[in-house]
């Protein structure tokens, strides 16, 4: 009977220290962080490594999800934003979609295109590193892959989106 009871007891201590190491494992990205790495697929199963991206001016990095309904009312605006910059050469935007089903990201661009380059990150893994815990999420990345601003949820994003457009005028210029 004692030994039943200390190994429960040591199962117990077990979880909770997995569980508390999962919590300290967990990534919180600020403003002035360097973004993680990643290297995810398009569409089209060709590779976009952040090694490519990263350096060569400002970068818009949106977390997405088909079925996600304040991603979908977000896009437009986002898009907005990419087209009025998308000219100066020195921007770019990567969505990445979590959808953990690739077969509906293809149907849903197909109806609805974007100018955003779209990447899959079906396993979620490049959205652990940038700590995605909530839909939508946006970082802009400046030339040195820092995160310039950060944007989390439905009313952060349109913080965010304002705050990224008076930063992109000041230094791409813009009309």
């Amino acid at each position: 009977m004692k030994a039943r009871k200390g190994l429960s007891l040591a199962v117990l201590l077990l979880a909770a220290a997995a569980m508390a190491g999962a919590q300290a494992r967990k990534v919180t990205l600020q403003e002035g962080d360097a973004a993680p790495k990643f290297t995810n697929p398009d569409m089209a199963g060709k590779y976009l490594m952040s090694t490519k991206v990263y350096g060569t001016g400002w970068v818009l990095v949106d977390f997405f999800a088909t079925w996600c309904e304040p991603c979908k009312k977000e896009l437009p605006e986002l898009e907005k934003l990419y087209r009025k910059f998308e000219k100066s050469g020195k921007l770019q935007a990567i969505l990445f979609d979590t959808d953990t089903d690739p077969s509906l990201v293809g149907p849903f661009f197909q109806s609805r295109p974007t100018p955003l380059s779209v990447v899959l990150d079906r396993y979620q893994v490049t959205a652990e590193r940038f700590g995605v815990e909530n839909l939508p999420m946006l970082f802009l990345l400046d030339a040195s892959g820092r995160i310039a601003v950060k944007g989390v949820g439905e009313t952060g994003i349109l913080d965010a989106l304002a705050r990224i457009e008076a930063l992109l005028t000041r230094e791409l210029g813009g009309n």
